[in-house]
């Protein structure tokens, strides 16, 4: 290609140079746009006052699927089950509200897909391919987190399991080493799946240790809570980490916390009023549990109360534990949600 018309511009009209940095500026621009739509998700926070969206295209189906959304938000500690909604005539969307990311499944016509749901993100779409008898063909991630979900899918695959986490918890045995055992070798099979797939993939970092905690927590919890009140040897129980920051968005740590606190304590429920029991469980919290695992462990009891309705107990909960949180965000926050019930 003959580029000797730049070196001559001086002997054109108009100089060449500002429509060359025009085209490098339009060149610029266009790859900033393509980075920021296909990026990874950035290392996410607790936020209490987003949401995310979720878009699905259905193709093959005479008529758009069933669509929904599951998923529980830790504070709150409860499951929600969101509807889509027609954003036009062909698309659907799920929208979300979530405090922090958190694994969901989407249901297209009682086919499960897995999902994170990342606050703030509304970069997630899903399109779904049907044969002719519309079942679930093949699908298709895009969006930040789409490497996440296609993580997912594979893992069923290769795992053989159609809910990523409810295998363990279907271990059908009375003697306690037998189910001890089957559930360490599938944490083991889960923990070398993503191990592979951190070295050979782009997942990014906080989701590697979200995976990592919840398989972990999720062994130590069901084991600690198959354990209590029977005579089991030790050494069978996971030794792990009490206070973990790393673990803050794992929904199965705070599963494992109640489990251990419930451990130590030495009292009986049956002779002990429920609000004794929480204020000795509580007590424990605050004092082995520092950093985001305090906040957050103390946050979701009050919300648990709130949930059963029982406001009188959580605002005195609340008044016990307003000034101990490291993060004035919590207490914000429940302060809000209190005035609200």
């Amino acid at each position: 290609m003959d580029l000797s018309f730049i070196w001559n511009a001086q002997d054109m009209k108009h100089p060449v140079w500002p429509w060359i940095m025009f085209i490098f500026a339009i060149v610029y621009v266009m790859a900033l746009s393509f980075y920021a739509q296909n990026q990874g998700p950035a290392n996410p926070s607790y936020n209490f006052y987003d949401s995310t969206a979720v878009e699905i295209k259905a193709y093959g189906l005479s008529e758009l699927p069933e669509s929904f959304g599951q998923f529980n938000n830790i504070l709150e500690g409860k499951r929600q089950i969101v509807a889509a909604e027609l954003k036009d005539s062909s698309t659907q969307e799920l929208v979300f509200s979530v405090n922090s990311p958190r694994p969901a499944v989407i249901y297209l016509n009682e086919e499960a897909l897995d999902v994170v749901l990342i606050p703030g993100d509304t970069s997630l779409k899903i399109e779904a391919f049907f044969s002719e008898e519309e079942q679930l063909d093949s699908v298709r991630f895009l969006g930040r987190s789409a490497g996440i979900a296609e993580y997912y899918q594979e893992k069923k695959r290769k795992l053989n399991r159609q809910n990523i986490r409810g295998r363990q918890h279907v271990v059908l045995t009375d003697d306690f080493k037998t189910y001890a055992k089957a559930v360490d070798s599938m944490t083991a099979a889960e923990l070398v799946f993503l191990v592979e797939k951190e070295v050979f993939t782009t997942l990014p970092n906080w989701f590697v240790q979200l995976e990592k905690n919840e398989a972990l927590y999720q062994k130590a919890y069901l084991k600690l809570s198959a354990a209590y009140n029977n005579d089991v040897d030790s050494s069978l129980l996971d030794m792990i980490n009490i206070n973990n920051e790393g673990a803050v968005f794992s929904y199965y740590y705070y599963l494992y916390l109640n489990a251990y606190f419930s451990h130590l304590q030495s009292v009986e429920l049956s002779s002990t009023s429920y609000e004794e029991v929480l204020s000795q469980q509580l007590a424990l919290a605050d004092s082995l549990l520092y950093g985001e695992p305090h906040d957050v462990f103390i946050s979701r009891v009050i919300f648990q109360q709130l949930a059963m309705g029982n406001k009188p107990l959580a605002k005195e909960l609340f008044k016990t534990y307003q000034n101990r949180f490291n993060s004035q965000k919590y207490k914000r926050y429940l302060k809000m949600e209190m005035s609200q019930q």
